[in-house]
């Protein structure tokens, strides 16, 4: 009797740890569901945007020269933001050790606010600008075929 117990309580407690690593692999330690790309809302969008775009090349009918452009888009926004991302970050560890110290002076800690906002402030306009770039490299019909690609791709039914 006592076995049965222990070895209920044993798979209750291993279904529990199951569960909730399953909970914690879908969202991130904030309870924020991660954008699919790691990054916010935009950033997501250049890349999705980019991938639509290459994944329907022939529809769309681009030319190889497109085609490396985007490519081209994609990796150069990619590497900026890891950089830019890395900045802040360690804009953002200069701020808390400065936070930690016994006496908190804001003289030194306001420039670095701002160089945080700042930086961040560039990473927001290099993903407009990314975004920008991707649909320059279609013609107007190509943005045309893509609206309707995009119309398509909105009505599919998600997977679950």
């Amino acid at each position: 009797m006592k076995k049965a117990i222990i070895y209920s309580l044993l798979l209750s407690l291993i279904f529990m740890l199951v569960c909730t690593v399953n909970a914690a692999y879908a969202k991130d330690y904030r309870g924020h569901k991660e954008q699919p790309h790691g990054g916010s809302k935009y950033e997501s969008m250049v890349f999705h945007k980019a991938h639509l775009i290459l994944e329907n090349e022939k529809e769309l009918g681009l030319t190889d020269e497109q085609v490396m452009k985007i490519k081209k888009i994609k990796i150069d926004t990619k590497k900026a933001l890891i950089k830019q991302k890395a900045e802040i970050e360690l804009i953002g560890v200069d701020i808390k050790e400065q936070l930690w110290s016994d006496k908190i002076d804001v003289a030194v800690i306001t420039p670095l606010v701002n160089k945080k906002y700042e930086l961040k402030k560039a990473k927001s306009l290099s993903i407009i600008t990314a975004l920008a770039q991707l649909k320059d490299v279609l013609t107007a019909e190509q943005k045309e075929k893509m609206k309707t690609l995009c119309k398509k791709h909105k009505e599919m039914p998600k997977k679950k």
